[in-house]
């Protein structure tokens, strides 16, 4: 068996194994050199968890710049009196 052969298989059982599965309905993907560098990098998860890391940070960075902006407060008041008493 060639060496190509064995790479071959081991990245293949190395996707099987990460959880990438092709479906077995529809059109196949296109294996192209995007689809096979782009397919890890779907499924690599400590990318996965950096960038949650990264959306968390963001939505603190946005609560932190929120302080600074000015604060409004609106308060209303109704006062229904008896139109009869000015008569």
């Amino acid at each position: 068996m060639s060496l190509f052969w064995m790479m071959f298989k081991r990245c293949l059982a190395g996707l099987a194994l990460s959880g990438f599965v092709v479906p077995v309905w529809g059109d196949p993907p296109r294996l192209t050199l995007a689809f096979w560098l782009d397919a890890p990098l779907q499924h690599n998860r400590e990318l996965l968890q950096a960038r949650e890391q990264i959306a968390l940070v963001k939505g603190d960075r946005l609560q932190v710049r929120s302080r600074f902006l000015p604060h409004f407060e609106l308060n209303t008041r109704l006062a229904a009196e008896d139109s009869a008493r000015f008569d």
